[in-house]
């Protein structure tokens, strides 16, 4: 239960409670309990009865039971008879016998009504009231506009007696004298009201009044403007000539400048919140337009995507596809003169290239996915790092030769250099930097260092090819990203955003220096023993 229902139900008690103590005031002949203040209107018997079976009525509706609905429905229709009998007393000058039926009432003012009857404007409050919650109840949806315009008729006509209590105006003159009510009675209408439409604040207009939006917070200092400033600026007027303060002309001119004060005020407040209402829509929109250009560049890096991954993934399988025809259409167009040693070696090596593609292609995907799932492991431990340079080395002859590629080794010490670091990620770091010198490296010699700064052993690969624009520089670790055209070379361009990343996981950094048309230089540092020697399991999303 939230704070507002709670204050709902409150409301509801307090009016009952309050019923009761009126009652009290009666059996026992207690005047406060009757009429608040001497000199002041009783409250009548049948007023409290009136307000306490309308308090239990909406109680009996808010618990939202088919059994409690019963009993609001024969409250609410009690309280409707009611006060239409004694309307139909007013109306018709009878006496239906229901005025003094508990209690005698000598507390008549100036014989105008008859003993123990309440005022008109409680008999109409009654039925609107009761009418509002016996329709409310029949079909809330279709009739929500007119209970709440019922009630709201109601509350009204209390505010209205209660604020001729505050500034000291009886009433005592022409049709006036009919609205006039006891002070207690104009409370506890304003306080029953006040609960029917909280119960209701998520239906109908109360809805726009309740809301925590704009519109709701703007509604309520309104509302709560309107309700106070004018009779404040009244009172003030009304008592400053009751003091002589001022005169009548001069009390006009209060009343004149107050209520202009109260509406720049009030217009005031409405233009702040419109104001704020405009910058949060533009920041808002501004968000949104963010939002959808990033939605449309994701889409377009995922056709990017999609078509890099086709067009990489059909070159060595239609290669493979080929060669495999090749050799069927020569097995069968003769028997007798297969294929060669010589040329089937040299057709599986071709296999061979296109699977180790193949594979390279899918484990650039797979490990993509692992950095953006959070699923990148490494497992450290020591070894020579000279040592698995040379061997990668061993592997790469074939490729060179191809290539047409020279490469320079050069290391520091000819001792072994012992790290602690993921052995499987850093020879995949120096396979990435290395295959990317020969691939932009437009058949130029390429050299490898090995060397240490400091606490950190850098890994350093150096081409003599296109360079690389500066502006690329950050552009080109990124995912699928490359410093030219993906037509005029091949891969998925995520073999540097894999290198940062594992050199990252690593505590370490990679970075490039370029110059156009002359060749780019990567170079990986990494700290020779990582500060945290455990195994880890780190993610980095891309």
């Amino acid at each position: 239960m939230n704070n507002v229902n709670r204050f709902t139900l409150f409301l509801f008690f307090f009016v009952i409670l309050c019923g009761l103590i009126v009652l009290v005031g009666w059996q026992w002949n207690i005047q406060v309990f009757k009429s608040v203040l001497p000199g002041f209107i009783a409250m009548k018997p049948n007023t409290a009865i009136g307000l306490i079976f309308l308090a239990v009525s909406s109680y009996f509706f808010y618990r939202q039971e088919k059994i409690s609905h019963a009993l609001g429905v024969i409250a609410a229709v009690f309280v409707m008879l009611l006060g239409l009998f004694t309307l139909g007393e007013y109306l018709f000058n009878r006496d239906f016998h229901i005025d003094e039926l508990l209690y005698k009432d000598m507390d008549v003012i100036a014989n105008k009504w008859p003993p123990g009857r309440f005022a008109p404007i409680t008999g109409v409050n009654f039925v609107f009231i009761s009418a509002g919650l016996l329709l409310h109840f029949l079909n809330s949806k279709k009739f929500i506009k007119t209970t709440q315009a019922l009630v709201t008729i109601a509350w009204i006509a209390s505010i209205q007696a209660l604020i001729g209590y505050i500034s000291g105006n009886s009433y005592t003159f022409g049709s006036a004298f009919y609205t006039q009510i006891a002070l207690h009675t104009s409370i506890l209408f304003i306080a029953l009201t006040s609960g029917i439409l909280l119960m209701w604040r998520d239906e109908g207009y109360v809805k726009h009044l309740s809301g925590d939006n704009v519109a709701g917070r703007v509604g309520r200092k309104l509302l709560l403007a309107a309700v106070v400033v004018p009779p404040l600026i009244n009172i003030l007027q009304h008592h400053g000539l009751k003091m002589n303060l001022y005169d009548a002309d001069f009390g006009v001119l209060i009343r004149v400048v107050g209520s202009i004060v109260c509406f720049a005020w009030m217009a005031m407040i409405t233009g702040i919140y419109l104001s704020e209402v405009d910058e949060k829509r533009a920041i808002a929109e501004q968000a949104q337009k963010t939002r959808t250009e990033e939605l449309q560049r994701a889409l377009m890096a995922r056709d990017d995507l999609l078509s890099i991954c086709s067009h990489e993934l059909k070159t060595p399988i239609s290669s493979m596809k080929l060669q495999t025809q090749f050799v069927q259409y020569q097995m069968e167009k003769d028997i007798e003169h297969t294929i060669s040693p010589k040329k089937m070696s040299e057709i599986l090596g071709q296999f061979d290239n296109q699977l180790n593609r193949l594979t390279k292609l899918i484990e650039d995907m797979l490990d993509f996915s692992r950095l953006n799932g959070g699923r990148f492991k490494l497992n450290k431990e020591e070894f020579n790092l000279n040592k698995l340079i040379l061997d990668m080395l061993e592997s790469y002859k074939a490729q060179l030769k191809i290539n047409q590629c020279e490469l320079n080794l050069s290391i520091d010490s000819e001792k072994p250099l012992i790290v602690f670091w993921d052995n499987g990620r850093i020879e995949q770091l120096v396979e990435n930097l290395l295959t990317n010198a020969i691939k932009y490296g437009n058949h130029q010699p390429i050299e490898l260092s090995i060397f240490q700064e400091k606490q950190n052993t850098c890994i350093q690969i150096r081409d003599h090819g296109m360079g690389i624009d500066s502006c690329d520089f950050k552009r080109i670790f990124e995912p699928y990203e490359r410093a030219i055209s993906a037509n005029k070379i091949s891969g998925l361009g995520l073999g540097l955003y894999i290198s940062r990343k594992i050199a990252e996981a690593h505590g370490g950094s990679i970075r490039v220096e370029s110059v156009a048309g002359v060749g780019s230089t990567f170079t990986a540092t990494i700290p020779t023993r990582m500060i945290n020697e455990l195994e880890g399991n780190l993610s980095y999303a891309g």
